[in-house]
């Protein structure tokens, strides 16, 4: 069984994505912030974390990913990032995803976690800026 942690700090959206990725099969574990995600991770490895809106702590999380090599290897769905931060992400949604995107973004960090490649990819980006399809 796959374990997710949300990271986010409005709680409805907190409780919407842990709702819909516990209906898709995950153990979901979630956290406010990024201390309390790293305090979360420490007690239960997750397979994926994903993270919100970027907040001063959240250079926390993402520098001990950078650090620990434990952390490195879960995966990193980001639904917000700013530029010098993207290069974290495994994923990188956007502002304005839908939650089908953020499923596939969850399949496409298992089917690369299999094959051993990590490498960001944007998906679901959306608005004024995005590209047509």
């Amino acid at each position: 069984m796959l374990h997710a942690l949300v990271v986010e700090e409005g709680r409805r959206l907190r409780g919407c994505l842990v709702q819909v990725l516990a209906d898709s099969g995950y153990v979901v574990a979630e956290a406010p912030d990024a201390r309390t995600a790293l305090e979360r991770v420490r007690q239960r490895r997750p397979d994926v974390i994903i993270h919100g809106h970027i907040t001063p702590m959240a250079s926390e999380l993402l520098l001990a990913r950078r650090l620990d090599p434990e952390l490195s290897g879960i995966a990193l769905v980001m639904t917000f990032a700013q530029p010098e931060l993207a290069e974290d992400a495994d994923v990188i949604l956007g502002e304005r995803f839908t939650l089908d995107d953020l499923l596939a973004a969850l399949t496409r960090c298992r089917e690369r976690a299999h094959v051993g490649a990590r490498r960001p990819a944007l998906a679901g980006r959306r608005g004024p800026d995005a590209p047509a399809r």
